[in-house]
């Protein structure tokens, strides 16, 4: 049963690691380059770019920056994307 107990909470700890130490720094870094490249207006003229490939999927202009940062980074990372896209919707 100790074992057990040891492994649970090594498992614990080894996800709060992996959390804290770099899940969230890069998802801090690529809100930051998001919001920096959304204020020069760079991620507009992408996303128009992008619209018309990805509109037979469903999908805005910006969806291409969502599917880059979960392939990157992990399934979480695109919050800050799914976040702009439902504030900006011309996009």
């Amino acid at each position: 049963m100790t074992t057990i107990i040891d492994l649970i909470i090594k498992s614990g700890e080894s996800g709060v690691n992996l959390t804290i130490y770099l899940l969230l720094p890069v998802m801090v870094v690529m809100m930051a380059l998001m919001r920096t490249l959304e204020e020069k207006g760079v991620l507009a003229k992408i996303a128009l770019l992008m619209a018309p490939l990805l509109s037979p999927f469903g999908l805005p202009g910006l969806g291409v920056f969502a599917m880059i940062q979960i392939l990157l980074v992990s399934f979480a990372a695109p919050i800050s994307t799914f976040k702009i896209i439902e504030q900006d919707q011309n996009i």
